[in-house]
């Protein structure tokens, strides 16, 4: 491709290029070495931290203010930006603090690798500490418990496409005066 061609590319195009060669990177590459260097366990907690400290940045610094309004904006960010680059997702609420994902813009690269899946956890816990001013740990369905004991607020995973459930199943548990800090 000449340079000239590239500068061809539609703006939505080159992002979801850039979607993709990062979603193989991470997914894929980095998983893979993180986990022959520090093993599986070490593995999962660095993806949380990193991607939940991405993903408030984010928020805080990148999002056009409002696009995270209320916790269940938050704990669905992930799939909104994927979908925006044509990733769709398929997810039902449940409750007012519960849903499922039956289509996620993840699983494609994750298959059945629960690292991996970390990382979609982590987005949730990372918007809801930026919309919220509050610490956020989540639990996985084995008991897990990645970020802080002592958090505010608590993203339960509880089933996992990749354990082999038809469905990703996320409860949020919010102190009763949490809530959104304004605008995200």
């Amino acid at each position: 491709m000449e340079l000239g061609q590239q500068a061809q590319l539609r703006a939505e195009e080159a992002a979801r290029i850039y979607a993709e060669i990062a979603e193989r990177a991470f997914f894929k590459h980095t998983l893979d070495e993180l986990r022959k260097v520090v093993g599986t366990k070490a593995a999962a907690v660095l993806v949380f931290r990193i991607v939940k400290t991405s993903m408030r940045e984010a928020v805080e610094e990148v999002l056009p203010r409002g696009m995270v309004r209320d916790p269940l904006d938050a704990m669905m960010l992930c799939y909104k930006l994927f979908a925006a680059a044509g990733f769709p997702f398929e997810v039902e609420v449940v409750s007012d603090n519960t849903f499922r994902v039956a289509k996620c813009p993840h699983y494609r690269f994750t298959g059945r690798d629960p690292v991996a899946c970390v990382a979609c956890a982590a987005t949730k816990a990372g918007a809801l500490e930026a919309l919220t001013g509050r610490s956020v740990a989540v639990v996985l369905e084995d008991g897990t418990r990645l970020g802080p004991r002592d958090a505010e607020i608590v993203v339960r995973r509880l089933t996992h496409m990749p354990s082999g459930d038809k469905y990703c199943t996320f409860k949020l548990e919010l102190p009763r005066e949490a809530g959104s800090k304004g605008e995200g």
